[in-house]
């Protein structure tokens, strides 16, 4: 089973075609992954043509294979390194790219809310995720198609048996800060991350080894191919960025202030409460290959980039308008007009969104009491709730289903919504709630729910549920705050009661990247599995290659969440963001992403 080939030749197309199955989906309408038939390995994805917006394209549908490619199919469905399928679920929104690349200028974008740290391995905040993005780089990462593809790896082989997984890194790799990289500073920064993939990789791994300088091994108990997905840029939170020995040494629960890795912008400095800044860095190392989003080649055009803190929303969408920034992430629907209407932006969504609900704490009372959560839950108006939030009528900016894996406006072929057990979403039983919670003796109690006043949608979902938790009883303490501070929080199941929370649908390409709130390991709200069913459904889709296989028990875990309540699933949701008409080439899909942009004043 030698995989081992120059990177020039090969990009990991052509090996996740030899291992994952995987698949396009239309936003509208979901397919299921196709098997990919065993060929000659696919060239990177080029970037889209001047002016087009990049889409899912729906493939067609499969062509019967030879009578020869049968046993080939079949034995790559039987792979021992096999690991689960992938899909593409997110389009991507990319700027007109007429006139040519130029170097120069200063940009400077708002982020959906503040900056509570820059060290994505210490926080699951969305705004710090777009950092390391931008400047550091994995081993591998995907392009344009959500397809894997090699980024500081040169090689990579895996032994016959499937148990041992070998890396090399590109030669003569450097830090920002001048020191070479090595595969010591992979496996530490590897050590440090925390991923639903790592987390998967790493209960059947028995030790990742530094052979050299620039060669790793992962030694695993079983075979499997989670090493490739868990040295992905997720993409999303916590990833395995690889930073230098000063970084990685520091643990995961202690934020460090500061970037360094080996992406095209090097970091320059975090003025608190109000930006982050980085600049050009001249000593990059570019792949060869051409670029796809954040696979291939990057050039950094733009001299210098200013991430700005602007927690009032008219002051962002007006620094928009006017061509004072190029890019915001963020902002209440209601002025999406203005920025349709200047010659200065140009409007776009955030799709597939995000799902969206609150967290509660497991760890003491009320909501460490399952009943109390199933109260809740059956009384949740969740139409009203998004109504309020997003605004608009439903199926534009929010919508209501079960299947929280993407389903109504943000569908991906994951969507479970209708299956058994999940009956009890949004049956509005305000009622019958009441009458629980106060046999649990739970009137009067007194809970803390915090609130992001500068994140838009999250802000105005507090407040229809926080007269939700008012009429079932409950005494509300109602914290108005940041998103650095709820996000804080969320390292400690014992210092909040009640906090809003999602994430990004885009962020998703696997079942297994729920894990952050359906898992003991994954949750931070002290969620703890108490039947144990999360933690064998999730061993069982880590194991699992067959599409039909995965999404049966990805059902099962949509039942049990609805039985256990590790948190209060409101629905769906998009949102209104928008950038500037002189920035070309800007690509925004999971994340912003500055390399491979120039300014066209």
């Amino acid at each position: 089973m030698k995989l081992t080939t120059a990177i020039s030749t090969l990009g990991l197309v052509g090996l996740m075609a030899l291992l994952v199955a995987c698949s396009s989906a239309e936003v509208s309408e979901p397919q299921q992954p196709q098997q990919p038939a065993v060929a000659a390995p696919a060239a990177p994805a080029a970037q889209p043509a001047a002016s087009q917006q990049r889409v899912p394209v729906q493939p067609a549908a499969p062509q019967p294979a030879a009578p020869a490619a049968a046993p080939q199919q079949a034995a790559v469905r039987d792979a021992p390194t096999a690991v689960p399928p992938v899909t593409r679920i997110s389009s991507v929104e990319i700027s007109s790219e007429e006139g040519q690349p130029k170097f120069g200028g200063t940009a400077s974008g708002i982020g959906q809310a503040n900056f509570p740290a820059v060290d994505a391995q210490w926080t699951g905040a969305t705004v710090v995720q777009y950092l390391p993005s931008n400047m550091s780089e994995t081993l591998f990462t995907r392009d344009f198609e959500d397809q894997i593809q090699p980024m500081l790896t040169e090689s990579w082989d895996v032994s016959d048996d499937g148990l041992v997984w070998t890396f090399t890194i590109r030669s003569g790799l450097m830090f920002h800060n001048g020191e070479p990289v090595t595969a010591e500073d992979v496996i530490g920064s590897y050590e440090r991350a925390n991923t639903a993939f790592i987390r998967r990789a790493n209960d059947v791994t028995n030790e990742i080894t530094a052979d050299s300088d620039v060669d790793l091994s992962f030694h695993l108990s079983e075979p499997s191919g989670l090493p490739i997905l868990a040295l992905t840029t997720p993409p999303g939170h916590r990833g395995p960025w690889v930073q230098p020995r000063e970084i990685w040494e520091v643990p995961n629960t202690t934020a460090v202030d500061y970037i360094s890795s080996t992406g095209p912008y090097k970091f320059v400095e975090w003025y608190v409460g109000d930006r982050v800044i980085m600049e050009r860095w001249e000593d990059y190392q570019p792949r060869a290959e051409e670029s796809s989003y954040m696979s291939g080649g990057h050039t950094a055009y733009i001299d210098k980039v200013e991430w700005l803190e602007v927690p009032d929303f008219a002051t962002r969408v007006a620094a928009l308008t006017t061509g004072q920034v190029d890019w915001v992430d963020e902002y209440p629907s209601d002025f999406a007009p203005r920025v349709e209407e200047s010659a200065n932006s140009v409007f776009t969504t955030g799709k597939p969104g995000r799902l969206v609900g609150m967290w509660p704490s497991h760890t003491h009372p009320p909501f460490d009491n399952q009943r109390v959560r199933q109260a809740v839950q059956m009384a949740m108006d969740n139409d009203k709730i998004l109504g309020i939030a997003a605004g608009g009528p439903k199926g534009q900016f929010w919508d209501t289903c079960s299947g929280f894996m993407g389903c109504g406006i943000n569908q991906t072929v994951w969507d479970s919504t209708g299956v058994p057990g999940t009956e009890v979403y949004n049956v509005k039983d305000l009622e019958t709630a009441k009458k629980i919670i106060e046999e649990e003796g739970m009137v009067g109690v007194k809970v803390r729910l915090t609130s992001p006043e500068d994140l838009a949608m999250f802000k105005d979902t507090t407040r229809p549920f926080k007269e939700l938790l008012e009429q079932l009883g409950f005494e509300v303490d109602f914290i108005a705050t940041d998103w650095g501070t709820v996000a804080a929080l969320y390292n400690d199941a014992d210092s909040f009661d009640l906090g809003i929370t999602g994430t990004k649908l885009g962020y998703n390409v696997s079942p297994l990247q729920f894990d952050w709130f359906l898992t003991a390991d994954g949750a931070r709200n002290g969620y703890s599995d108490p039947s144990g069913n999360m933690k064998k459904y999730f061993d069982q889709m880590a194991r699992e290659s067959d599409f039909e296989a995965i999404k049966a028990i990805s059902d099962k875990v949509h039942a049990q969440f609805y039985e256990d309540v590790p948190m209060f699933y409101f629905g769906q949701q998009t949102w209104a963001n928008g950038r500037s008409a002189r920035i070309k080439n800007f690509a925004n899909k999971h994340t912003p992403f500055w390399p491979n942009a120039w300014l066209e004043e």
